[in-house]
C-alpha cells in the first residue's frame, strides 16, 4: 500500500489514511527486527 503524496490539498481522511498506514509500518518493522534477533 502506498500513502498519498504529501501536498497542501490532502484531506482529513487522507491524512488519517497516511499516519494509520505509518504506524502500521512502524509495528511491522519492530516485529521484523525482534523475529531477526531471535534467529541470528
Amino acid at each position: 500500500m502506498k500513502p498519498f503524496k504529501q501536498t497542501r490539498t490532502l484531506t482529513e481522511s487522507q491524512l488519517r489514511y497516511n499516519c494509520a498506514l505509518s504506524q502500521a509500518r512502524v509495528v511491522i518493522e519492530q516485529a521484523y527486527g525482534i523475529l531477526k534477533g531471535r534467529w541470528r
